[in-house]
């Protein structure tokens, strides 16, 4: 599989990640932080508090989805897809620092939302990198 081919499947999986976890918080916040054993109030605020990132974490992984079915505009897709999972990952890093150490299932979306982000970081490289060739200039 050529480089080209490694980031649209990793778009794939970043986009399918960040949309499922969207499209779970704007439809059923309760069952999404029951997944990680976080019961949740009935208070409206609280919940529209949740559903409104879902919104934008939806959309963002759609374009990212679409950017990996289309091949197209991978690198804007790339940079989406690290900023979003990499804030996920210092958000948490904060949270640990501050709070304490979160459960198990938690650690593990922190290392996944890791390596994910800084895979995507790679992407976003290894794509300046080929654009740069394609046009005969040397990457910097």
């Amino acid at each position: 599989m050529n480089t080209h081919g490694i980031i649209r499947a990793l778009l794939g999986i970043n986009g399918v990640v960040l949309t499922g976890i969207g499209v779970m918080l704007i439809s059923d916040p309760h069952a999404m932080f029951a997944l990680n054993g976080v019961t949740l109030s009935l208070d409206p605020n609280l919940l529209s508090e949740l559903r409104a990132p879902g919104g934008a974490l939806a959309l963002g992984g759609g374009s990212v989805l679409a950017s990996a079915a289309l091949g197209l505009w991978m690198r804007a897709a790339s940079g989406v897809s690290a900023l979003i999972l990499l804030g996920w990952a210092l958000g948490r890093l904060v949270s640990i620092a501050i709070d304490g150490m979160p459960d198990a299932s938690l650690l593990a979306a922190f290392g996944i939302e890791l390596v994910l982000g800084f895979a995507s970081v790679w992407a976003m490289g290894a794509l300046a990198d080929s654009s740069a060739l394609e046009a005969g200039l040397k990457p910097a």
